[in-house]
């Protein structure tokens, strides 16, 4: 599961270099869910009830139309493929992890899943250039910022451990499909901040943007809803 995350991220970093990232979200927050519904199915043998399947529907469906932004440059068709590869790669490593914990326990689980992603990413290290450039990162990074980064990796390793553990005690699918509540979170503190503290940001909404991003937060509100029957 974690070398299979490991590799997911190498190819989400790729595909950028031949597209914009306005056109991989959807993609991600598509595909991730529906390979993983495919792999749970085959793997894990899960199966969802009318109500999940439902709001498994309606979270997906918010979840990439909350993320479309309007680009004018077009698809790259090995970005496309890119991007698909890794939406198979990040739900195969769910999948697995969710595997795992059942049958294990989840401090065991998170050993064997953390051993993957060490193991693969050590690999990266072999190249002189590539092991220079990750090793000076937290140098480069101003004194004025530390706290930023650092603040971004922590939080980030909270996030990926709250969500592993929503994965051991639930269900896969629906875990994935929540990733639209991340977007519609991230939303709202995007608004807050632009209305209470535009020095720090600052975004313009125009009124079909905010419509889209009501729409889906709709959406992604009846999925939940449906979840709680």
């Amino acid at each position: 599961g974690g070398a299979a995350f490991v590799a997911a991220l190498t190819f989400l970093y790729i595909a950028p270099l031949k597209t914009t990232i306005s056109r991989l979200l959807p993609v991600e927050g598509g595909f991730v869910p529906f390979f993983t519904l495919i792999l749970s199915y085959g793997i894990l043998g899960e199966r969802l009830n009318q109500n999940q399947l439902l709001a498994f529907v309606f979270l997906v469906a918010g979840a990439v139309l909350i993320s479309i932004k309007r680009d004018k440059t077009g698809w790259h068709p090995k970005a496309l493929a890119t991007a698909i590869l890794a939406a198979f790669l990040f739900a195969l490593s769910f999948t697995l992890t969710k595997y795992i914990f059942d049958k294990t326990n989840f401090v065991s689980g998170i050993i064997w899943t953390r051993m993957g992603f060490f193991l693969l990413s050590m690999a990266f290290l072999i190249p002189r250039r590539t092991r220079h450039h990750i090793l000076q990162a937290p140098r480069q990074v101003s004194t004025g910022n530390k706290f930023l980064y650092y603040g971004a990796r922590i939080s980030g390793g909270v996030a990926g451990l709250s969500q592993n553990y929503a994965i051991a005690m639930g269900s896969v699918i629906i875990v994935n499909a929540l990733q639209g509540t991340q977007y519609a979170i991230l939303l709202l503190m995007t608004a807050t901040l632009s209305k209470y503290f535009p020095k720090v940001l600052k975004e313009r909404f125009s009124a079909i943007i905010l419509t889209q991003k009501i729409s889906a937060i709709a959406l992604i509100t009846v999925g939940l809803v449906l979840l709680t029957k």
